[in-house]
């Protein structure tokens, strides 16, 4: 059995209990020549459309939760451990982004080198950078 969504599947699209319009079809295909059967979301009553986006969003970030123990956690995941990583998705999800990816809306790494060096200078982290890479290139220039 195959099954084809006809939302992207990085951006779940259950959105008909808010109203914007996007396609939330489900479609199975399978083996043998059986016919495939499809899933109309907006044919489902709005009391379930508003429970299964609760249902999806409970589980998302629940999920979150589940930590894998190794050395970096000496073994041990605490409830304040599984909160934090809850913490973030909430967050995401909170902040109005139109992403389900957390990845989308992580903030950038920042390296050291030009955090010290924007803190030394009083800059902006991003003008540090420039500044960074325009000493370089006249050095490369200059030789």
């Amino acid at each position: 059995m195959k099954v084809i969504n006809t939302f992207e599947t990085s951006e779940i699209n259950w959105f008909a209990a808010i109203g914007i319009d996007l396609t939330k079809t489900i479609t199975w295909t399978f083996d043998d020549d059986v016919p495939p059967l499809t899933f109309d979301a907006t044919k489902a009553h709005l009391n379930i459309q508003r429970y299964a986006m609760m249902d999806r969003f409970v589980n998302r970030i629940k999920d979150t939760a589940a930590i894998k123990r190794d050395k970096s956690n000496n073994l041990t995941i605490t409830e304040t451990m599984r909160r934090a990583k809850m913490v973030t998705v909430v967050d995401h999800y909170e902040s109005g982004v139109d992403s389900w990816n957390l990845k989308a809306s992580a903030a950038p790494i920042q390296h050291p080198v030009f955090l010290a060096l924007a803190e030394q200078e009083g800059i902006p982290y991003e003008e540090a950078v420039t500044m960074a890479a325009n000493e370089m290139l006249n050095k490369i220039a200059a030789s």
